[in-house]
């Protein structure tokens, strides 16, 4: 079999699209007086489709275990709860983006959880994130996945994992294929301590997605258009035209904090309980609002 040359390929492209053919030669509509296996009674009839395979594969730039489509969810129901799923690469990528189909079911309020990506240790997510990130989770239904886009790009190795951390007691499935099996590839930490999955059947609908590291957005060093990082140790930094800055809490209860613009940003240095927060604030003629994770030093 003759494989296509390598400059009819794009190798700019982020997907392919194959489609291949294999067939047998079984002499079905040779006539029988030609040493064949056909009959002519059965004219028009062609028993040759019985002969063929067709096979389309679309090649992409994510690393998917499921088939995108999900019978279940999977979800943490305790606060700081963690969940890591792994890849395994033959070489190492960068990862800029994460796929995620969260369905419409469960708690259905607005919601958020920590995004994370985990190097290996001996078999098992590293003690700390290689990075971690607050995403607004977005719900859609027919297995359509939401594109959460790094805020910086991650070199992954050979062996990486991606996951998240439950903020709330709450009901936040992620899609689940029950028609393939990775749960071999799902580790749960709830106590401190990773453990990996034993009962849970199915692969969880999750997609890292690998590209150059100039897909990423700007980083931290240029002017910010928002908050970050995330989550929030002590300080974070806004926009350098901030003003009237107000920090609270769910309950709208303020805490105090104290700023000071620093080249082309603003560094916010606030205390308080760990939890999740708002703060709002002028820019640019506007008032803003952006949520955030505070876990303190």
């Amino acid at each position: 079999m003759a494989l296509p040359a390598l400059s009819n390929f794009d190798s700019e492209a982020d997907s392919i699209n194959m489609f291949l053919t294999a067939g047998l030669a079984t002499k079905d509509n040779v006539p029988t007086e030609s040493n064949g296996d056909y009959d002519s009674k059965y004219a028009p009839i062609d028993f040759r489709v019985n002969d063929t395979l067709n096979q389309s594969v679309f090649l992409q730039n994510y690393y998917a275990y499921d088939d995108g489509s999900a019978e279940y969810g999977a979800s943490l129901g305790m606060p700081g709860a963690r969940m890591a799923y792994r890849f395994d690469l033959h070489k190492k990528d960068t990862v800029y983006a994460v796929d995620i189909y969260f369905p419409e079911f469960g708690d259905k309020s607005n919601q958020v959880v920590t995004l994370e990506l985990y190097a290996d240790k001996a078999g098992k997510p590293g003690d700390s994130p290689l990075w971690s990130q607050v995403i607004t989770v977005v719900r859609s239904a027919h297995n359509k996945f939401a594109a959460f886009k790094l805020d910086q790009a991650i070199v992954a190795e050979k062996v990486f994992y991606v996951g998240w951390k439950q903020t709330y007691a709450v009901t936040v499935p992620v899609g689940l294929d029950k028609n393939s099996n990775s749960g071999d590839k799902i580790f749960v930490n709830a106590n401190g301590v990773w453990e990996q999955n034993a009962s849970l059947q199915g692969s969880l609908m999750i997609r890292p997605r690998f590209g150059k590291a100039s897909s990423v957005v700007a980083s931290a060093e240029e002017e910010a258009s928002g908050l970050y990082p995330q989550p929030v140790r002590e300080n974070f930094f806004l926009p350098s035209d901030a003003s009237e800055i107000v920090i609270a809490d769910l309950q709208g209860r303020q805490t105090s904090c104290v700023y000071a613009r620093r080249g082309n940003k603003l560094e916010v240095t606030m205390q308080g309980a760990q939890g999740l927060y708002v703060v709002s604030y002028q820019s640019r003629g506007k008032r803003r609002a952006e949520k955030f994770i505070y876990i303190g030093n």
